[in-house]
């Protein structure tokens, strides 16, 4: 007989699965659907969520069962007959004790920081599982069932249910990649496709990368500061001493590790006279490229072609355009641009004039030329010398008869 809990690695959003299988040699008949409690006695008393039968099969007298926990009905609509679009919005507290009502769980532990309330469109014709994949891709963590039926939410890399191994029976422990310690934060909002990013990003290894509904600036600060400094450590091992039923995403405690190492998937093997454990957390297979929002708020600011008040990037770096030559449909803008040009030893020339205020009888000021009280003039930049070690310049206005 084994129990396997498990979530998605690097557990951000969704609800831990449960799922229990026994083998018998047995000619009983059980039911479909029928409730299996598991509780172990001796050195260490242990209690484990009731499971219903989902799936039987027999071979001969070989009887395998296989049963979920409460968690499998969340695949059920929502029945929201009771609310309507008028008394929006809802709050989010009285909906999951709604929710896991019609679930069959008892009640809900924990509460709601980000999504404090839902809409109309947020719940209806929506599954159980559809509302709580919301909230938790919004609050950053995963759902899942107590071992006393409870629908209780886990923040990621937050231990709720420690487990403190029997040193004495267990095996060798296997680390693997580490994702953290968290410095930075990257938030995309689902609906919007903005990009909001907090604290350190340059290391893509040491950023948490969300999404949801939700997400906004405010939003990416509160999360950072709940996972700051925390790590999402990867590892395994084949076996574990249970000291207590496990629960959730159970933390195991080894000697080195007093703070516990959060397990994705655990399994707990139930033999004739001894009780363990396997716990894993997978590696996270990514890259640089998965991150290629976090240079999204430098993108939208240099974008080329896009005006930004009299400014516009272009091919040469930042140039000027005239008010009169564009308008605000105009993108990207097309206008004539009036850039800088450097040289050898740091001399800067501009395609245009630029000067400290305009006086109101100059018109236009453009490709080395001025229209000052509605008359032409060329402008001329002469100096003593050559090359850079050129003196006096002086700049010449030449009226065009």
């Amino acid at each position: 007989m084994q129990l396997v809990r498990s979530a998605d690695p690097l557990p951000i959003k969704g609800i831990v699965k449960s799922e229990l299988t026994l083998v018998l040699n047995t000619s009983t008949v059980f039911d479909p659907n029928s409730a299996v409690k598991i509780s172990v006695s001796g050195a260490y008393s242990m209690n484990f969520a009731t499971h219903y039968i989902s799936k039987i099969s027999r071979k001969g007298n070989r009887l395998t069962i296989k049963a979920l926990d409460r968690m499998k009905r969340l695949d059920c609509d929502f029945d929201d007959s009771t609310y309507n679009r008028s008394d929006e919005p809802f709050n989010t507290s009285l909906v999951i004790a709604n929710l896991a009502n019609q679930a069959g769980l008892d009640g809900v532990l924990g509460s709601m920081s980000a999504v404090t309330t839902l809409y109309y469109d947020e719940i209806h014709n929506k599954t159980c599982r559809e509302i709580l994949d919301l909230i938790s891709e919004n609050e950053v963590g995963v759902w899942y069932c107590t071992n006393d039926n409870n629908l209780r939410f886990q923040p990621f890399c937050t231990v709720i249910t420690a487990n403190a191994a029997n040193m004495n029976n267990t095996s060798a422990l296997y680390l693997h990649s580490v994702k953290g310690p968290f410095e930075g934060l990257c938030a995309v909002n689902s609906e919007s496709s903005e990009v909001f990013t907090t604290g350190s990003t340059g290391n893509f290894s040491k950023v948490l990368k969300v999404k949801g509904s939700r997400m906004c600036s405010e939003r990416a600060v509160e999360i950072l500061s709940n996972v700051a400094n925390k790590s999402y450590q990867a590892y395994a091992c084949a076996h574990i001493g249970l000291t207590a039923a496990t629960e959730g995403l159970t933390a195991f405690v080894f000697d080195d590790y007093p703070d516990g190492l959060i397990s994705c998937k655990t399994t707990v093997y139930f033999g004739g006279c001894t009780i363990y454990a396997s716990a894993s957390a997978a590696d996270i297979s990514e890259g640089e490229s998965d991150y290629s929002e976090l240079d999204y708020n430098f993108r939208k600011q240099v974008e080329e072609g896009k005006l930004y008040g009299c400014c516009v990037m272009s091919q040469k770096g930042i140039a000027f355009v005239s008010p009169d030559d564009y308008s605000d449909s105009q993108l990207p803008c097309t206008a004539a641009h009036y850039s800088f040009t450097t040289q050898s030893g740091g001399i800067t020339s501009y395609e245009g004039v630029m000067v400290s205020t305009a006086p109101e009888s100059v018109q236009r000021v453009s490709d080395n030329e001025v229209i000052y009280n509605y008359e032409n003039y060329s402008i001329r930049v002469t100096a003593d010398g050559e090359g850079d070690t050129r003196t006096n310049p002086t700049i010449e206005a030449i009226y065009n008869e």
